[in-house]
């Protein structure tokens, strides 16, 4: 079995979820505009995919016309709170 070490931006799927239910998008209609599959938005939203790349992150809070990213990973650092670089959030990555 093969071993997955987490990379990349935390991401609640189930925050991301909501927000794109209350903008009133479909999941297939909603992923072009973050340039990823539907598939890989599904796992997202599902859990299955907890951790995105900077430019993905940055793609899904365009969409969702969310300004402030600190806000976006305020929420998926609430969902991570045990993983270690999640704490330092904005301050050390740029996106």
């Amino acid at each position: 079995m093969r071993t997955v070490n987490p990379s990349g931006v935390a991401i609640d799927g189930a925050k991301v979820r909501e927000l794109r239910k209350l903008a009133g998008f479909t999941l297939k209609d909603f992923a072009p505009q973050c340039g990823i599959g539907f598939q890989y938005l599904s796992q997202i939203e599902r859990g299955d995919r907890q951790f995105v790349s900077p430019p993905t992150f940055a793609k899904i809070c365009d969409a969702l016309n969310i300004e402030n990213r600190r806000d976006m990973l305020r929420y998926s650092q609430a969902s991570f709170p045990g993983r270690p670089d999640a704490a330092a959030g904005p301050a050390t990555t740029r996106y």
